[in-house]
């Protein structure tokens, strides 16, 4: 996951918002594109983009390297799971999808208060039902989600198709 500073934050969230990607070129010059742009020979290409000349200097998470651009969005507001947790997630609840009331990150606390070493998903269902998945070391999985806040699916990048409900 890509990490960006308090500064570059504040220059994303000014960006107009007419421009939803930025991408790095292979000469290090710095992009945004009204439209999600394709990667060529050693450029990124869409209609409708901007030179951020005086800013090439920052946003050194953006490389030539990266086989996708960077939503600008996801600079100042970034995705609270990976890619691998939303696929996981999404993967085990697609059957239940429709009845999902929320999901939490919740610590198990072993003998005492002071040895929360273990965390856990738990999800609630609307109705009555419940389940958890399995615990793992604390801090360890799903860092973008507060503990004990509940998160609606949505909020956490799960979304189905129409088709699939």
């Amino acid at each position: 996951m890509k990490t960006f500073t308090e500064d570059e934050k504040i220059i994303a969230r000014n960006i107009d918002k007419e421009y939803q990607w930025m991408a790095r070129d292979s000469d290090r010059g710095l992009c945004v594109y009204k439209r999600k742009p394709k990667k060529e020979k050693s450029y990124w290409h869409a209609a409708g983009y901007d030179y951020l000349s005086p800013f090439s200097h920052l946003f050194s998470a953006v490389k030539w390297e990266d086989e996708e651009p960077t939503l600008i969005s996801d600079i100042y507001n970034p995705p609270i799971l990976n890619d691998a947790e939303r696929e996981y997630i999404k993967m085990i609840l697609k059957p239940f999808h429709g009845a999902v009331k929320y999901a939490e990150k919740v610590t198990e606390c072993v003998f005492d208060e002071d040895n929360c070493s273990k965390e856990y998903l738990f999800i609630a269902f609307y109705g009555r039902g419940s389940f958890s998945f399995p615990d793992f070391d604390s801090g360890k999985m799903y860092a973008g989600m507060e503990l004990n806040r509940k998160y609606k699916l949505d909020e956490l990048g799960i979304t189905y198709p129409e088709e699939e409900s």
